[in-house]
């Protein structure tokens, strides 16, 4: 219980109470950077046209931005589509092999030409100043590269209010370890990154964006977050959509933990605690959860005395995981009732598809990069 309140709870905390001490830089816009916008595709015919209509609306000079769409083993058309909503500045590759969205990145990148990349997916759309807002930091010559703020478009689903809840508070810690100076939790659809900072990309790479952001801190410079720059995301369709996406982004960060030699940066203890406190200790939660719920009982059940402390914390823990069981049956009307158990819900399977990604990991560890597609809301709905 100890563990999981302190990767929950603590480590936000202690955060804040360090960034306090920070004063946040500003950084004018008058003089802005050449942006390449490098997109990565699947199977994403139904939606790689509004994309490209959007990024065309975006408040960004038009001599200053081009776009490069990089298809990696589409059958359904996404580079006819592409060619279709292309113009003047947008390129467009194609390679009917498989690689993995690393191997689409590298492609992109190599055929970049501006100062800054900014990395983005093919079903996301950007606020109309997200660039503006994105690349403002990188007027920091001590800024190497910015996330952008997430939300999630879905309406009033069950499945994203819980990830409404989700991202705005990763959005808290991210504030936080961005005054710190580096912030661990970047958002791979709106990246930007100096173009000389961006990493060769190894061909079995599972989360590209923690790659991205542990190289830039290894080269001595800050990540940012933005939260101005908003990009926002269709909710998965359904829970089991979504679990396929978290299994397989927790394999990705089970990889990065075997390998962390070469992909921390070493001789900087704080950003190694961050990343140990925001990202590697999540991966036992799922054990420390179900353990702190079995051990609560088998003590309640031996205990003889009054032990009230014991049992308050065991039927708090009951009481959540009946909020999760219910979930979406909680009526609109029960108001903060009905956000918690759309938390709890999301809390309790998204941890469960931690679980399933560290046996991803184990089975699958040769394909993991080979990524799937995963259905969205927007694929039926529409914008």
């Amino acid at each position: 219980m100890a563990l999981t309140a302190y990767t929950y709870v603590g480590y936000p905390a202690l955060a804040a109470l360090l960034a306090r001490r920070q004063q946040a830089g500003t950084a004018a816009d008058d003089d802005l950077p050449s942006v390449s916008v490098v997109v990565s595709a699947l199977d994403e015919r139904d939606v790689i046209g509004r994309r490209l209509d959007n990024l065309r609306e975006l408040d960004y000079p038009e001599d200053l931005l081009e776009v490069v769409v990089v298809t990696d083993g589409s059958s359904d058309g996404t580079d006819v589509e592409a060619r279709r909503h292309a113009w003047p500045g947008v390129v467009v590759l194609h390679d009917p092999r498989r690689r993995g969205k690393a191997a689409a990145m590298g492609r992109g990148v190599a055929c970049a030409t501006h100062e800054v990349v900014v990395f983005s997916d093919a079903n996301n759309s950007y606020a109309p100043d997200a660039l503006r807002e994105v690349v403002r930091p990188l007027a920091d010559p001590r800024v190497g590269a910015v996330t952008g703020a997430k939300a999630v478009d879905g309406g009033e689903s069950t499945l994203s209010g819980g990830e409404k809840l989700y991202w705005r508070y990763e959005s808290f810690i991210k504030r936080q370890e961005s005054l710190l100076g580096c912030c661990t939790g970047v958002v791979g659809e709106l990246l930007a990154v100096r173009r000389d900072l961006v990493p060769e990309f190894p061909k079995d790479l599972v989360n590209d964006d923690f790659f991205i952001a542990m190289h830039v801190a290894r080269s001595g410079r800050r990540v940012a977050y933005a939260p101005a720059a908003m990009s926002w995301e269709p909710a998965a369709i359904s829970m089991s959509d979504d679990v396929v996406r978290r299994r397989r982004m927790t394999a990705g960060r089970w990889q990065s933990l075997v390998r962390w030699r070469s992909v921390l940066p070493v001789g900087q203890p704080l950003v190694i605690w961050q990343v140990v406190s925001h990202k590697y200790l999540r991966l036992l939660l799922p054990f420390s959860m179900g353990t702190a719920l079995v051990a609560g009982w088998a003590a309640v059940a031996r205990s003889s005395g009054d032990r009230r402390t014991l049992r308050g914390l065991t039927l708090a823990q009951t009481a959540f995981y009946g909020l999760a069981a219910v979930g979406g049956a909680v009526p609109v009307s029960a108001g903060p009732i009905r956000s918690a158990a759309l938390g709890a819900r999301y809390l309790t399977r998204t941890n469960l598809a931690s679980a399933e990604g560290l046996v991803a990991y184990l089975r699958g560890r040769r394909s993991l990069h080979l990524w799937a597609r995963v259905p969205r809301s927007q694929d039926t709905s529409g914008p």
